[in-house]
Formats: C-alpha cells, sequence, structure tokens
C-alpha cells in the first residue's frame, strides 16, 4: 500500500512538472509545446483520479488557457462540454458552476455563428440561474439580455421573443439599479431598436395597420362624433402611425393615400 502511495505522489510530481513545462511553453508561444505538456499532464491525473472533475480542473483549464490563446472556439466548446459532464456526473443537473459555464459555452457558439445552440445555451444558463438566484438577479438579467440579441439577429428573427427578453431584463435592471442607471437605459433603447426593426420588416402588414386604423378612425367619427373622446384618441393613433410609417418609408403609394386621408382628419379636428 505504502509503495502504492509513493507511487501516485511520484505522478502527481511528474504532472506538476509538466504543467510548470507547459506554462514555459505557453509563455514562450510555443503552443504545440504546451498543448503537448498540458495533455500528458491531465492523462496522468485522468489515470489517477479517473472523471473526477475536482482533481482534473486544473489540466482543463490550462487547455482553455491555450486554445484561448490560439483561437479555437471549436476545441475550447468541446472542453467545455467535456467538464460540464463531469460536473453533473458528480453534483448533478442543478450545481450552480454549471450557470457559468453554460454561458461561457453560449458566448462561444455566437462567436462562431451557431445561433441555435448559442440560444440553448444561454437558455439553459438562465433557467438554472433562475432556480437558484431567482428572477430579481444581475445574471439573470444579462442572460435575458443575450438572448433578446440572439432572437433579434438575421439567423433567428423572432422579435416578439426578443422584445419579451429585453423588456425582462429591463424589468429587473430598473427594479436592481434604478430607472437612469445605463444598464436600464439600454434595454430601454434596445427594445426601441427592435419595435423599429419589427415595423421595418414587416411593411405591407405595417401598411395594413394603417388602413384599419383609418376605417377604424371613420367608423367612430360616424357613430359617435367628430369631437367624442374615443374619436379622438383614434385619431391620435392613426396620425401617430402614419408618421411612424413615414419615417420608416412603408409603402409610398398607400401613404400617399394616407396623406390625403390625414389632411382630411386634420381639417375636421
Amino acid at each position: 500500500m505504502i509503495e502504492d502511495m509513493n507511487d501516485i505522489d511520484n505522478q502527481l510530481k511528474q504532472a506538476r512538472a509538466l504543467d510548470k513545462q507547459g506554462y514555459k511553453y505557453l509563455a514562450e508561444k510555443d503552443f504545440d509545446g504546451a498543448i503537448m505538456s498540458f495533455y500528458k499532464a491531465l492523462q496522468i491525473r485522468q489515470n489517477i483520479f479517473g472523471e473526477d472533475y475536482e482533481h482534473l480542473s486544473l489540466s482543463y483549464r490550462n487547455l482553455r488557457r491555450v486554445f484561448y490563446q490560439l483561437d479555437n472556439k471549436q476545441i475550447l466548446i468541446d472542453i467545455q462540454l467535456k467538464c460540464v459532464d463531469l460536473l453533473i456526473k458528480e453534483y448533478g443537473e442543478e450545481y450552480r458552476l454549471l450557470v457559468y459555464y453554460y454561458k461561457d459555452i453560449g458566448s462561444l457558439y455566437l462567436s462562431i455563428e451557431n445561433y441555435q445552440m448559442s440560444l440553448e445555451y444561454y437558455r439553459k444558463a438562465l433557467f438554472l440561474n433562475i432556480e437558484m438566484y431567482g428572477i430579481l438577479n444581475r445574471l439573470t438579467a444579462d442572460l435575458y439580455s443575450e438572448i433578446g440579441r440572439l432572437y433579434s439577429c438575421e439567423q433567428l428573427k423572432d422579435f416578439d421573443e426578443s422584445i419579451k427578453a429585453f423588456m425582462k431584463a429591463h424589468s429587473i435592471y430598473k427594479e436592481l439599479l434604478g430607472e437612469e442607471d445605463h444598464q436600464t437605459v439600454e434595454r430601454r433603447n434596445e427594445i426601441i431598436k427592435i419595435i423599429e426593426l419589427y415595423i421595418r420588416d414587416h411593411k405591407e402588414y405595417f401598411a395594413e395597420l394603417i388602413s384599419v386604423f383609418i376605417k377604424a378612425h371613420s367608423l367612430y367619427e360616424r357613430l359617435l362624433g367628430t369631437n367624442n373622446d374615443l374619436t379622438a384618441q383614434i385619431r391620435k393613433q392613426t396620425n401617430k402611425i402614419i408618421d411612424i410609417a413615414k419615417k420608416h418609408k412603408s409603402s409610398p403609394d398607400l401613404l400617399r393615400i394616407h396623406r390625403s386621408r390625414r389632411r382630411s382628419i386634420g381639417k375636421r379636428q
């Protein structure tokens, strides 16, 4: 037994020596040498401890350092996924450290433009963080913001989900940091930006919406009269929508008709 313990101690000393050698190679930008040293150290630890995360985590951190410098995102993802597997086996699926691994994996997938996988891991991080720390949490707000940006990208383009995510982030920042904090203001501006993107992406629908409002105004005017409060309210909304449509150049022919209609509306005010 003593011989076994001595053998393990010698192997661990060898692993530490390989780590030290790997740091030296890394400082010299000898990435191949660093990778070889760190992998050898990892193999020694695996032979002694099996798939025990606590004992392997140092080797995985060292390998991440190399591949971050090499900007090899796919291998970084593979390393992080391996760490996730080890953590789940050892501590279960609700271990707090998983939140940060999921967030990092989401960010890595985003950097290689795999938007669907990025969304999946940001959502994993969000749900676990809410379960552990609740809604009113800074990281929860940050994750809602990341998800909002993902849903607004060209590849996913789900403006409804994007607005929902940004609104949740905004409400959390507002509660935690206040109405005028820059994070709260930024989320508010992002919501406005997404709404404008939605309008530009749905010009035909938007033009139909204007027609509906104008017809509604005519109906209110005919039934309730020009000076009725409800007529005035729908008139105000109609004019506001026409202004936004003009800003985003929705259907020029339709806008000419509506401008003519708006002048007639204005004369009756």
